[in-house]
């Protein structure tokens, strides 16, 4: 239940986004998010052999910065 939560709410942001901006750029967000996140998780996992809060956060805040860098590399 919790995952059809969040999959319908970055689905909802995703397409927000792209009222204001091209689409190429709410793209190339997307793939600079999702490529922030693997990479920064998969560095957490083998150093430290899981997540914990506070690299939970990181995640989530390299993600956010993957984001902002992929929309702006689109623009």
């Amino acid at each position: 239940g919790g995952l059809v939560v969040a999959l319908a709410c970055g689905a909802a942001a995703l397409l927000a986004l792209g009222l204001v901006l091209p689409w190429t750029a709410v793209d190339g967000g997307f793939a600079g998010l999702v490529l922030a996140h693997a990479a920064l998780r998969l560095i957490v996992e083998r150093r430290l052999g899981g997540c914990t809060g506070d690299t939970l956060g990181a995640v989530q805040q390299v993600a956010e910065v993957g984001l902002y860098l992929g929309v702006l590399a689109c623009l």
